[in-house]
């Protein structure tokens, strides 16, 4: 049990399904019971692993395309019916109706009365030809929205780093790492798996291989396992599909499957590890900051930066907020501009720029330069998130302040000082 790994997304249902699987394995009254095996949990408010997709700016920009596009509008047309029918079903009022950017939720509220016909259900049982139209404008639609054409790898490019990090720890024979490891997630968290797996990095055709059509059911797995050839050493990671509980297992050929060494005929469909590596961590993220800049992210783990101009006065006139501008390039370097309007300056406004510096930003420490074109004192506080401390997420304020009058040119940095939850440059 010590080298058993379960992890969940934070709300009931799936850490209730991550508990069940350990009590299936380790039962009471076994040597292990499941209480020892601990199942770890991130809130689903800051949860980019498992629950990417309701995280990601951009793929929330990417999903609006989609539904503008010609593909869900001539969709939208041919299931005016189906839906028509289904809102009458459902008693709903004037004025309301079935949408198909939603209707996901339809669709779950229809199959939960269908999978718990004994239970009590608001809703009448969908005959099966109706109940097949509904569940395949759902597959098309699930399946299109956490697509490697829509998603990407925003959604699922996470996930793959943490399944490549486990693997490669269990390839090393010296590697006390977990032998078993659990996430217990959603469907789109599966369905963002796949769509990283499938996302071609320089913008290709996603590869043919794990084209998936159907919105995964209760139960479903995806078992990514680790084999080792007795007769050669080779190891090798092969994908298998439940969907289900009751379902057989079927295998998906892998991408990678068909370069590299092959593997052996009862493994159709693997890759050696050393592919499987290779080809994952193109479509996967090499750190959360990768992540937070690719999706443009705001959440707390992300680093954040901030300017305060309060204290800015050209003239006797502050600064307002909204001549703050912040923008990030790569290479974690962030350009701040603080544009000073002030009407008795008597400057032009291409003339009223009082402060233009650049902060080049590695891990916490951060140096300052800059230029000031203007009389009297300012100063401008800028705080930036720290990138190596996630739980308590402090900050790392600094100071720049140019006294000079009227000194155009660069300004150095004038003393570094330590503080508990950062530096403090002045």
């Amino acid at each position: 049990h010590e080298r058993v790994y379960a992890s969940s997304s934070g709300l009931a249902r799936t850490l209730a399904s991550a508990q069940c699987l350990l009590n299936g394995l380790f039962p009471t009254g076994s040597s292990v019971q499941s209480a020892v095996v601990p199942v770890y949990s991130s809130s689903a408010d800051t949860d980019y692993v498992l629950r990417g997709y309701d995280k990601c700016p951009v793929f929330t920009e990417a999903l609006q395309v989609f539904r503008a596009s010609q593909a869900f509008t001539q969709k939208q047309a041919a299931s005016e019916e189906l839906r028509a029918r289904l809102a009458s079903a459902m008693s709903l009022g004037p004025g309301e109706e079935v949408g198909l950017a939603d209707f996901f939720n339809t669709f779950d509220s229809f199959q939960l009365a269908r999978l718990n016909e004994t239970l009590p259900s608001e809703l009448p049982q969908l005959d099966d030809a109706t109940w097949q139209e509904v569940k395949a404008l759902a597959d098309w639609l699930e399946t299109s929205r956490y697509s490697p054409e829509v998603a990407g790898r925003t959604c699922g490019g996470a996930l793959l780093a943490d399944l490549i990090a486990h693997l490669h720890l269990e390839a090393d024979a010296d590697s006390d790492a977990a032998r078993l490891v659990q996430f217990s997630a959603h469907y789109p968290t599966m369905l963002c798996l796949l769509a990283a797996l499938r996302w071609e990095p320089k913008g290709g055709a996603p590869s043919a291989d794990l084209n998936w059509e159907e919105i995964p059911p209760y139960g479903a797995a995806l078992l990514f396992e680790l084999h080792r050839d007795q007769a050669t050493g080779t190891k090798f990671v092969r994908l298998v599909y439940q969907a289900g509980p009751a379902a057989e297992y079927q295998v998906l050929p892998l991408p990678c499957a068909s370069f590299g060494t092959p593997a052996p005929s009862h493994l159709a469909g693997a890759c050696s590890s050393t592919s499987f590596y290779e080809w994952s961590r193109a479509r996967s993220y090499q750190s959360v900051d990768d992540w937070c800049e690719e999706c443009s992210s705001e959440m707390p783990l992300c680093p954040q930066l901030s300017v305060d101009c309060s204290n800015v006065v050209v003239e006797s006139h502050p600064v307002e907020p909204a001549n703050v501008m912040v923008q990030t390039s790569a290479n974690n370097k962030t350009t701040v501009n603080v544009r000073v309007q002030s009407e008795n300056s008597g400057l032009q406004a291409a003339e009223t720029t009082a402060l233009i510096f650049l902060c080049v930003v590695i891990g916490a420490a951060v140096c300052c330069f800059g230029a000031a074109v203007f009389y009297g004192n300012a100063e401008c506080h800028v705080s930036m998130r720290s990138k190596q401390d996630r739980s308590s997420s402090p900050l790392d304020e600094m100071s720049y302040a140019q006294r000079n009058p009227l000194a155009p040119g660069l300004a150095s940095c004038d003393s570094l000082h330590s503080r508990p939850n950062g530096v403090e440059m002045t």
